[in-house]
């Protein structure tokens, strides 16, 4: 610290002393100073008796050179050189360390070689002692530490004396510093080593380069890399020998706080003021602070251990002080610094305060704090018994000007303090007043007294109130007198940094009470007195909320003074810094106020102190609320920043208050909303705070939430107009200027609160939830009133605050528009319902629609030209519209209600109608939305730009292509429609309400029209019916409305811009759209439907920015909708959408395509032109070779699409129009095939993309073809035509893509179906296909096995899928050959081809996994082969289609790929051939009558049973074998059950937990297939050793959880089977209850398991439920004679649901087990009095509290128990509960009997 004091006073004073005058002082053996060291001895090479040689005596300094050559001449040992640089280091040192400094400091430069020698052995040992040597040596560390130590001290000491040596001295002296600090800090390390030291080895050289760059950091810009390191190193070290100081010095209390404390505080100020003033401060305090955390954290761990030995009353006067508490406050925001270099460091503070997490500064001081001024034992009871507590404190005031507790308030004031506290006093008992003395009254302060914990009020309020702690401090000698002026300045600059400290401390001194007041409760005799619980914790709440009052008045005091009266004599910077963690104090303390209860309006306060308290808190707050602008980022500085912290900080305040009592904001509601709003917003000039964001929506949220409960959603609504008029200044609260001057900025920021998705949530549950029916009709005529005043008074005839009120309007008119959506019409308001939107349209709509849309005018009056004249026309005329649709809507949602609909011939629907004469005698002022609306839709869609937009639009935009920008222009022309574009959107919203409305009117008049026709034999015109004249309406609107859409849809060239005139939109035109598509859709066609998908797959397929000029907000809001659409499954249930859905999606990729590729010949638009036949276009396109990907391409695009499309759940129609389809994909097919084939590697840029679209057109392939319904002409079209060679051809180019095989096999086999379906028209098709494929054999045999394996594969499966529905028998009419027996010929051809390749690859299995991959290909081919040869054999009487000889070598075949097979079983072979293997035995085993006939039953059995056990020990399923071997079962005899059976049972070799399931498992499967009587004669012998087996399942409790989930699935399986076949075995009673008993054990005593997994644990709860339901049902008189097994089991099983949260499972347990109930019902008569302990369960649980959740789905349940209680079980359950139990179970008693029980007869 003394090192880094520039502003000593002394100057340095060298020493003048000659060395020959000096005295010599010998070196002692034993330290006496800090460490006590004792025989501290150079050890050479000598024995311990020898004794020592002398040591030369040094004349001059030339036998140092002489030495150094010596050592430099031969090579030494390493205990011989650290004996050199000792000897070097005392014969400097001979005489004493004072003379060794001088010798540094003198003629430096004749002795500048001699100096270097001597540093470089200091250096050398000080290695030696950090480890950078080798430590196997004779002399020890502790001896070189011996006597490095003195030298360090000695060098330091005067480094001390010259406090300017560091600064001012040159590199060489700043060195010799960091090796004095060095050399201490590492003998310190070795004398008195810590608990960790391996930290600082990693910095024991030079600090690393990230510690330079931080040291550097704080720098000014002249520092030099090498001054930097110097510092940094000297303060690294010197902060290590502070915590060696802290770790053995054991000061007193006082010392360690005045002294020590001071120390490190004015250190750390200094440091603080060196970061702001860096051009008056030296350059060593910035890079010292680096190392200040770890001095603080352990000055504060040294006061902490010292505090227990401390007088109590002492220690809290020292803790206390207007000195200690700024040096805490200060040191509590420092934290320690995490980094490597600070685990020593943390270290010695954990060793220190004996902790075992990370030591902070504020931990530390919360500690101190809490343990000097809160103990338990010493404090807490003089807080009970004192004054301060026992009242209340005088309100803060709040300087405005002039003193709102004057003269008029005053005595208000002082009573506070006096007389009305005393007359409350016995609302906080004491001990002594609860004494009998207290009981007689004995004086109004007996038991009160003034004690010493007063002076923790009395310190803060020092601290807190300014110009007496400014006082205080110019009065003491801390502040440097140049000048009253400078003097006082500073001494007010010190108040402020005090302060700051002070408020800083609030929060965790207030938390100490309130936590140690609340751990005393029920200690003392206070606590249990005759008051009880309630009255206590109320105390207790009082002595908290008071103790918060006190400490909080001088903080409060001085907020609002700052607040309301700025101070000239402080920076402006200072006082934002002190408001700022005032408002933080005050926020962080109103919340403990609020979570410890402190405060509750259900508290007795009979004058009403406290909640004035509050009240006058609240009142500073909102003047704070004041003096904050409320726009706080438009500035850029400091000063911006602060304000919007200070922003969050007040509604953080304000949020807790409003949580306390609603009362406290109730009047001044309107500011706080209008503060709030103000707050959400977001500036496009700086970035904005989400922390006040989302302060501001939860306070706001809260305030909803509160007025909703509160029934008083209406009041909101008031407060929030009254929040524009704040704005506006008509409130008059602090705003000056008159209301023409406003422009609409200040009222700008309301309309934040219609975006705050939370609390328009909560407003919307509030409007259906809570809103009491009588209000319905007063908030309506709020609304009503408030648009019509702001449309009379501030807008017409308004000019100068037109704008301000454009915005009010507009908040209004959605606001109200929120509210009608969310009204819940039902049958009883929709009467008034219906009233009330009738009657706005003569108020709300006749102002904001004027005279437009009077007189049923024909054309839109308002235009460019009229908006442009009256700038407010089209504002009012677009909020007009739009809530005129809404109104429509919920017209529409009344009529619903109404039972009498009249519909006349006359006037059509006129109860539907929002139509309302006025009662003048002039009829051209009727005013007509609706018949408005349908006149400009007349008008509009019979204009001639219309006709032509719907004629050829669509062509348009099917043939534009980036490279041709005619077609893009010609689209251009239909962005204006002649409708502003500031009413578009809201014409087209009332235009699908009045659709809506429509919807339902067309549905009444059917109705009655039906009833007419049927009573009625005289059928009229239906062209002319009501009906029908509502539907062209309809579709006239629905024309209309995507008319309006179509002008914002946005043409796919990125070329095209948006014009300079033309005005986009912000809101969004196809929103609406989406949003009611299910409705519209009932009026549309294929033209309207294309329409909007076309606008569908643009907005899905488009990335983060949309072309041509749409906002981004509209984008991202389309964006959403498309994708929710997308996952929606009713969006593909519009059959008006999907019948273009796949077309539309198809085309739109096609042309994305080819708008990708460019070519040197042809053009791409004669492609685009061709109406059929694209296939055979891109095939010569492709033959041709000229096409490649363009620059820019919409590849991404494409592919997404494309994606989308192949896995849509789309039902596709069948239809012959799918063949135009798929020649669409065919051709992209082909084309993006050769693309990629032409140069594009897979692996390049666009290479998956490329893939993905090749994958996806064959999976849509796939998905058309069996929709695909052909006529005769389209046999020979070319996309079926070259179906086979196509696929094929794929195959071969990307065989290295698992996908594209796949997709093709799908696709090829599809495509065989439709051969085979269509050969009886045209058998051409089937034999050419036939010969296609048979072409693909030899290539398989030669060329390339798997890929063609895979699609000979995927054919012969369908073969063999087509023979088990007898489809492949039919025969054509032009040849005796059958399609079966094409298929046969081709089947044998294969096999007769490909068998010694197939064979040849198997012979490799188990190789490796390519030889494994292409062996299981075969493998499954083979097993294709095999089984359609096999099933012919057994099913088909036509043996002549095979020989002899070629049935002869199937069967060998057989055997052979069989011992190829279970060969390799055993060995290490891949996944994939394992299934494949499977395959192959399932497959054989569906003709058993072949494979037996190949492989004797026994190895075949044996063979299936060892792969099952195999695949079981991995623990994979295995659903093929087990059909195999079910298949075997059911077709063998009693030898092969036998075989099975010895098998299973047999001793295992194994563990027998595997063996068990496994036996368990085949012992199911025994008994499901088994179907003669010799199997189940014999399987019931062995039924018995099967059944203890299962039981033991249960038993395994070493196996994990999911392994018991799967063995307790097995169990239930295998018993509910045993116990339905009673011919197999009979249960006894033992053994039912034995099943029962060993269930149990799967919960445990309560009913509770924990799985981590929700499925996990329903899965065995339903299983054990099966299990017992099956035994109720099949077993009834057994269980009559062991019930209680039964019932026990039940019991578990419903505390098990008691315990089960909502979110596992909670609802499939509750259904289970009500099963279970409702099956012993017909058994009541034996089980009814075992049922009463169940209910008895369930009412204890009632009592002790139950989830209503688990309630309700426990009540079908619970039912079903009483229904079988007689009156006898009732009453014994009345007696046996509580009062309360009974209330509780009550109700539920009475819903059984009201709804379940049966009262009738019999």
């Amino acid at each position: 610290n003394n090192a880094n004091n520039n502003n000593s006073e002394q100057p340095p004073q060298k020493s003048k002393t000659k060395k020959t005058g000096r005295k010599k002082v010998p070196l002692k053996k034993k330290t006496d100073g800090l460490f006590m060291v004792t025989d501290a001895k150079i050890k050479s090479g000598t024995e311990e008796g020898t004794p020592k040689p002398k040591r030369r005596k040094l004349k001059d300094h030339s036998i140092i050179l002489e030495t150094k050559k010596s050592v430099g001449s031969k090579k030494i040992t390493q205990d011989e050189e650290i004996v050199n640089h000792i000897s070097i280091f005392l014969s400097f040192g001979k005489n004493n360390n004072d003379e060794m400094d001088l010798l540094l400091d003198d003629n430096k430069n004749a002795q500048r070689e001699e100096e270097s020698l001597f540093l470089d052995s200091i250096s050398y040992l000080v290695r030696f002692l950090d480890n950078s040597i080798a430590t196997e040596t004779k002399i020890t560390k502790e001896d070189v530490a011996t006597l490095l130590l003195p030298w360090s001290i000695a060098r330091l000491m005067r480094l001390a004396a010259t406090a300017t040596a560091s600064s001012s001295g040159d590199a060489d002296s700043r060195e010799n510093d960091v090796l004095a600090w060095r050399t201490l800090s590492c003998s310190f390390n070795i004398l008195s080593p810590p608990v960790v030291t391996s930290a600082l080895s990693n910095v024991a050289g030079s600090p690393s380069a990230d510690e330079e760059t931080r040291a550097q950091k704080g720098e000014d810009e002249a520092t030099t890399t090498k001054e930097a390191t110097a510092l940094l190193s000297a303060c690294l070290y010197a902060s290590n020998v502070f915590l060696h100081l802290t770790r053995r010095y054991r000061p007193s209390l006082d010392n360690a706080c005045n002294s020590l404390l001071h120390t490190v505080d004015e250190l750390l100020v200094s440091s603080s003021s060196s970061s702001s003033h860096k051009a008056d401060k030296t350059k060593n305090q910035g890079g010292s602070a680096k190392y200040l955390p770890s001095h603080q954290a352990t000055t504060l761990a040294l006061i902490h251990v010292l505090m227990p030995n401390s007088n109590a009353k002492k220690l809290f006067g020292t803790i206390c002080s207007v000195d200690v508490l700024p040096r805490l406050g200060r040191l509590k925001m420092v934290q320690v610094a995490n980094n490597e270099n600070d685990e020593h460091n943390q270290s010695l503070t954990k060793e220190l305060i004996g902790s075992k997490g990370q030591a902070s500064a504020e931990e530390l001081v919360q500690k101190i704090l809490w343990e000097g001024m809160f103990d338990s034992v010493h404090h807490m009871d003089g807080y009970r018994t004192m004054n301060e507590l026992h009242t209340m404190p005088e309100l803060p005031k709040l300087y405005s000007g002039e003193d709102t507790n004057g003269d008029e308030e005053g005595g208000d004031a002082d009573d506070v303090g006096t007389d009305d506290q005393t007359k409350s006093k016995d609302l906080l008992p004491t001990p002594k007043e609860e004494s009998a003395a207290a009981a007689k009254g004995k004086g109004k302060g007996g038991g009160k007294k003034s004690c010493f914990q007063s002076s923790l009020f009395t310190s803060l309020s020092s601290l807190l109130s300014l110009p007496a702690a400014a006082a205080s401090i110019l009065a003491t000698d801390d502040v440097d007198m140049g000048g009253e002026e400078k003097g006082g300045e500073e001494a007010t600059r010190k108040a402020i940094q005090n302060a700051m400290a002070a408020a800083n401390l609030l929060p965790m001194i207030t938390l100490g009470f309130f936590e140690r007041i609340g751990a005393n409760n029920g200690g003392g005799a206070a606590s249990r007195g005759g008051g009880g619980a309630i009255t206590t914790s109320e105390a207790d709440a009082k002595l908290q909320f008071r103790f918060w009052c006190h400490i909080m008045t001088p903080a409060l005091d001085q907020l609002f003074r700052i607040h309301n009266c700025h101070d000239d004599t402080s920076s402006p910077s200072e006082q934002d810094g002190l408001t700022l963690a005032l408002l933080e104090a005050t926020s962080q303390t109103l919340g403990m106020v609020l979570k410890y209860d402190a405060y509750l309006p259900s508290y007795s306060d009979p004058n009403e102190h406290h909640i004035k308290f509050l009240e006058c808190v609240t009142t500073g707050l909102l003047q704070c609320i004041d003096n904050t602008d409320v726009d706080v980022v438009r500035g850029g500085d400091d000063q911006t920043i602060i304000q919007s912290h200070s922003s969050l900080v007040i509604i953080a305040s304000l949020l807790p208050i409003l949580q306390l009592n609603h009362r406290l904001i109730h009047d001044k509601l309107a500011k706080v909303i209008y503060f709030a709003s103000g707050c959400l917003s977001s500036s496009t000039t700086q970035e904005e705070n989400p922390q006040a964001k989302a302060k501001a929506s939860e306070l706001l949220c809260v305030i909803v939430k509160i007025y909703r409960e509160l029934r008083q959603v209406g009041y909101f609504l008031t407060s929030t107009r009254g929040a524009f008029d704040i704005a506006s200044g008509v409130a008059g609260v602090g705003h000056d200027e008159d209301v023409s001057s406003h422009t609409g900025g200040d009222l700008a920021c309301m309309k934040n609160l219609l975006s705050c998705g939370n609390v328009m949530e909560s407003l919307s549950m509030a409007y259906q939830t809570s809103l009491p029916s009588g209000q319905l009709h007063e908030i309506w005529e709020f609304f009503d009133e408030w648009i019509v005043t702001i449309v009379d008074g501030k807008i017409v005839g308004q000019t100068d605050s037109s704008a301000a009120a454009m915005v009010e309007l507009s908040f209004a008119v959605q606001m109200f528009i929120v509210f009608i959506k969310n009204i819940r019409a039902n049958k009883q308001n929709s009467p008034e319902l219906r009233s009330m939107c009738e009657k706005s349209v003569t108020t709300s709509i006749s102002k904001l629609l004027g005279k437009t849309t009077t007189g049923g005018g024909s054309s839109l009056t308002i235009s460019a030209d009229s908006e442009e004249g009256n700038r407010n026309g089209g504002s009012l005329m677009r909020l007009g519209f739009d809530l005129c649709g809404w109104l429509v809507d919920l017209h529409t949602r009344s009529c619903f209600w109404i039972d009498n609909i009249h519909v006349d011939d006359g006037h059509v629907g006129t109860s539907f109608l929002l139509t309302k004469k006025r009662n003048d005698e002039d009829s051209d002022d009727d005013l007509n939305v609706l018949e408005y609306l349908r006149n400009v839709a007349e008008t509009t869609v019979s204009t001639t730009k219309f006709k032509m937009w719907r004629a050829s639009w669509l062509d348009t935009y099917w043939q534009s292509t980036t490279r041709t920008t005619d077609s893009g222009n010609c689209l251009e022309k239909f962005r204006d429609i002649g409708i502003p574009p500031s009413l578009r959107g809201s014409l087209q919203r009332l235009a699908l309400h009045r659709i809506h409305q429509l919807h339902s009117m067309i549905y009444y008049c059917n109705l009655v029209e039906n009833e007419r026709h049927a009573s009625s034999d005289d059928l009229q015109d239906n062209d002319h019916s009501s009906s029908q004249a509502l539907t062209n309406e309809a579709r006239m609107l629905v024309d209309f409305s995507l008319y309006i859409a179509c002008s914002q849809l946005v043409p796919r060239q990125p070329n095209t811009c948006a014009t300079a005139t033309d005005e986009s939109s912000d809101e969004s035109l196809w929103s609406p759209l989406a949003q009611s598509l299910c409705i519209w859709t009932h009026y549309s066609d294929s033209f309207q439907a294309e329409l909007f998908l076309i606008w569908f797959f643009t907005t899905l397929c488009q990335g983060e920015s949309r072309l041509g000029g749409v906002p981004a907000q509209v984008f991202r809001l389309e964006k959403t909708i498309t994708l929710t659409l997308a996952r929606d499954a009713s969006f593909y249930d519009v059959g008006e959408v999907m019948s273009l859905f796949m077309n539309v999606g198809i085309q739109f990729a096609f042309n994305l395509f080819l708008d990708s590729i460019e070519t040197t010949g042809t053009p791409l638009e004669k492609i685009v032109q061709e109406s059929s036949g694209l296939t055979v276009s891109c095939m010569e396109l492709a033959e041709k070779g000229d096409a490649k990907l363009s620059h820019d391409n919409h590849i991404d695009t494409v592919s997404t699409l494309l994606s989308f499309l192949a896995s849509a759940p789309l039902q596709l129609a069948l239809c012959n129009e799918n063949i135009n389809l798929l020649d669409r994909v065919v051709g992209l097919d082909i084309l993006s095939s050769r693309v990629i084939k032409q140069g594009l590697d897979a692996q390049m840029c666009n290479g998956p993309q490329l893939l993905n679209i090749v994958r996806s057109t064959k999976r849509i392939i796939a998905n058309l073809l069996p929709k695909t319904l052909l006529r005769s002409s389209d046999f020979g079209a070319p996309c079926l035509a070259n179906m086979t060679s196509q696929l094929s051809k794929n195959c071969l180019d990307f065989r290295f893509d698992d996908g594209v095989l796949f997709a093709s096999s799908n696709a090829i086999s599809e495509y065989f179906s439709i051969c085979i379906d269509h050969n009886e028209k045209n058998a051409s098709m089937l034999a050419e296909f036939v010969t296609q494929m048979g072409s693909l054999v030899p290539d398989a045999a030669d060329i390339d096995f798997s890929a063609n394996t895979l699609l000979i594969r995927s054919v012969i499966r369908r073969m063999n899928i087509l023979d088990r529905h007898h489809s492949l028998s039919k025969k054509t009419t032009s040849s005796n050959n059958s399609s079966y027996e094409l298929c046969m010929s081709f089947v044998l051809d294969v096999q007769k081809r490909l068998q010694s390749s197939m064979l040849r690859h198997l012979s490799k299995a188990g190789n490796d996994l390519e030889n494994d991959k292409v062996a299981g290909n075969a493998l499954l081919l083979e097993s294709e082969i095999l089984s359609f040869i096999g099933n012919h054999l057994v099913t088909t009487p036509e043996k002549n289609l095979m020989t002899d000889e070629q049935v002869e070598e199937s069967r060998k075949s057989v055997r052979t790929v069989f011992e190829m097979v279970t060969s390799v079983q055993g060995s290490q072979c891949s996944l994939e051939f394992s299934n494949a293997s499977s395959y192959f035995l399932s497959a054989m085993a569906a003709a058993p009558g072949y494979i037996l006939q190949c492989v004797s039953s026994s190895v075949l059995l044996e063979n299936i049973l060892a792969a099952l056990a195999l695949s079981f020990s991995r623990g994979q399923e295995s659903p093929l074998l087990d059909a195999a071997l079910c298949s075997l079962i059911r077709s063998s005899g009693l030898e092969e059950t036998k075989t099975i059976t010895t098998h299973v049972l047999r001793e295992p070799e194994g563990g027998n937990r595997v063996d068990s399931a496994f036996t368990t498992k085949i012992f199911h499967l025994l008994i499901t297939c088994a179907n003669s009587p010799d199997q189940h004669k014999y399987i019931s012998g062995k039924c018995k050793s099967f059944l203890l087996i299962s039981i033991g399942l249960l038993r395994d409790t070493e196996c994990g959880r999911s392994q018991l989930v799967q063995n307790v699935k097995l169990f239930s399986k295998t018993m509910t089977t045993l116990i339905s076949k009673k011919e197999l075995l009979l249960l006894s009673g033992r053994e039912i209850a034995m099943i029962c008993c060993e269930m149990n054990p799967l919960f445990n005593c309560d009913g509770v398991k924990e799985y981590d997994d929700v499925d996990e644990g329903a899965s065995i709860f339903n299983s054990c439920c099966l299990v017992v339901a099956s035994l109720i049902a099949h077993y009834p008189k057994q269980l009559y004679g062991c019930p209680s097994p039964l019932f026990s089991l039940l019991l578990t099983l419903l505390s098990n649901i008691l315990h089960t949260s909502v979110k596992k499972g909670l609802s499939r347990k509750a259904l289970e087990y009500a099963k279970v109930c409702e099956l012993l019902i017909p058994h009541k008569d034996i089980f009814k009095k075992h049922v009463v302990g169940l209910l008895l369960c369930f009412i204890r649980a009632l009592s002790e509290g139950m989830n209503p959740t688990t309630k309700s789905k426990l009540m079908p349940s619970i039912y079903a128990l009483l229904d079988m209680c007689s009156d006898f079980e009732t009453r014994q359950i009345n007696a046996m509960i509580d009062v309360p139990s009974k209330t509780l179970f009550a109700p539920v008693f009475q819903s059984f009997r009201k709804y379940y029980q049966y009262h009738g007869q019999a």
